[in-house]
Formats: C-alpha cells, sequence, structure tokens
C-alpha cells in the first residue's frame, strides 16, 4: 500500500486499535512505520498537554492531533482549552 503521510509503498497497519470508519481508513492509507511513530508523539502530546483521556474532550483533541500527524486532516494550530 502508498502511505499518504511518508508517501512510501510500506507495510499497513496490522492491528488497527480503531473501529469503524477512521480504522478502516487507518488500515487502507496509513503504514505501519508512520503509525509507530505516530504513537510516540501521541505520548508526548498527553504528558504536554496534561490530557486526561476519561474526558471527551481530551480525546477528542488528541483524535484531532492523530488526524493532523497522518495527514488524514488538514494542519491547524494547535490550541487546547481542558478544564
Amino acid at each position: 500500500m502508498r502511505c499518504i503521510r511518508c508517501e512510501k509503498d510500506a507495510e499497513g497497519i496490522s492491528n488497527v486499535p480503531h473501529g469503524g470508519a477512521l480504522g478502516e481508513t487507518l488500515k487502507a492509507k496509513i503504514c505501519s512505520l508512520c503509525w509507530e511513530e505516530w504513537n510516540k508523539e501521541s505520548v508526548k502530546i498527553i504528558n504536554e498537554h496534561r490530557l486526561n483521556l476519561s474526558e471527551l474532550a481530551a480525546r477528542s483533541f488528541l483524535s484531532t492531533q492523530m488526524k493532523i500527524f497522518l495527514k488524514l486532516a488538514p494542519s491547524a494550530p494547535i490550541s487546547v482549552t481542558l478544564s
């Protein structure tokens, strides 16, 4: 498959942790190497922004950042307003 993030032909993700349409998109368009990079980046984002993933706003923010990182959505400036 051709990864939309790194634009290389590579092996896709074998175990997609998301269901539904997002999971299918990840499986079809993102390589395993870029997915590993996202996993590392997500830890940084969670820690830097002190996200509490039990909160819907935090999960939504992280999901948006994932889509931007993996080029599934246009880039936008990071802005956090969590309680």
